[in-house]
C-alpha cells in the first residue's frame, strides 16, 4: 500500500467504513485503524474520523486482520464445486471464495482429449464474465502435455495442434498452462505458448537438468507440485 491519503474524505464518496480492523501493510507493518472504501477502492486508512463519512456503510473488524486480497493461481475447486465440472461448478465456487480472503482466482482444470471434454471446457471459459463475486482473469490448464499422471491427469506427447484446439475452446481465456519437460516434441508448445504471452509453469515430471534447462530456454518461467509430482532427479556422482 501507499501512504494513506487525508481521511477527511467527503462523505459523499464513501461507500464502505470498515473500523477497528488490524491493517496489513504487507511487507511494512499491521497497524490498528479504519479503512474508507470508495466505488471498490481504497480511499483512505489509519485513524478516520466518523464524522467524515455519516452516509457509509459500516462494519466493525472487531480486531481481525484486514489485508490485501489473495491471488490464488492453482486451484481445482473450492468446498464442493469443481471449476472445471461447468459453468455452474465454476459460477458457485467464486461465490464462496470471498469468505476465504480470495479475490482474483485462475480456476486450474486438467485437460482431457475428446470432443466432449473440449465442449465442457469451452462453456466454462464461456462462463468466466458471469463470475461476479471474484475477478478470474483465464484459466490455468494443467496438461494435457504431462509426462506423469498424477492425479487423472493425461499424459500426451507436445502437439501444436491440439494446442490450437485448446485455445481456441477457451475462447482466448488461458492465462497459464502447465507442461512437463520432458515430455516429447515439447519445445515447439513451450515457444508457442510464449509467443502468445501464456506463461508456462514445469510440472509431473522426472526431467533430468538438461531437459528442465531446454525448457526453461525454451520459455518456462515458473514450476508447480514440489514434492508431489515434481520429482528431483536421481543425484549422480
Amino acid at each position: 500500500m501507499k501512504n494513506p491519503p487525508s481521511p477527511a474524505v467527503s462523505a459523499s464518496k464513501a461507500s464502505l467504513l470498515i473500523t477497528n480492523a488490524r491493517i496489513v501493510e504487507p511487507g511494512q507493518r499491521i497497524s490498528v485503524g479504519d479503512m474508507l472504501v470508495r466505488d471498490g477502492r481504497i480511499e483512505a486508512y489509519g485513524a478516520i474520523e466518523l464524522a467524515t463519512a455519516p452516509d457509509a456503510e459500516r462494519v466493525d473488524a472487531r480486531g481481525r486482520l484486514l489485508t490485501p486480497g489473495l491471488i490464488d493461481i492453482h486451484t481445482h475447486g473450492i468446498l464442493q464445486h469443481l471449476y472445471e465440472s461447468g459453468p455452474e461448478g465454476l459460477i458457485a465456487g467464486g461465490n464462496v471464495l470471498g469468505q476465504f480472503g480470495v479475490t482474483t482466482v485462475i480456476p486450474t482444470v486438467v485437460p482431457q482429449v475428446g470432443r466432449a471434454w473440449l465442449e465442457r471446457i469451452a462453456a466454462v471459459a464461456a462462463a468466466i464474465p458471469s463470475v461476479r463475486n471474484v475477478s478470474v482473469p483465464g484459466l490455468h490448464l494443467e496438461g494435457p502435455f504431462l509426462a506423469i499422471r498424477g492425479s487423472a491427469a493425461a499424459t500426451v506427447p507436445g502437439d501444436l495442434g491440439l494446442l490450437e484446439e485448446l485455445f481456441a475452446a477457451c475462447q482466448g481465456r488461458v492465462t497459464m498452462m502447465s507442461v512437463s519437460p520432458e515430455t516429447p516434441h515439447i519445445i515447439p508448445v513451450i515457444e508457442r505458448l510464449r509467443e502468445k504471452g501464456v506463461p508456462v509453469f514445469l510440472t509431473h515430471t522426472r526431467a533430468s537438468a538438461e531437459q528442465t534447462e531446454a525448457a526453461i530456454e525454451a520459455g518456462a518461467r515458473h514450476a508447480t507440485h514440489f514434492y508431489d509430482v515434481f520429482y528431483s532427479p536421481a543425484e549422480t556422482d
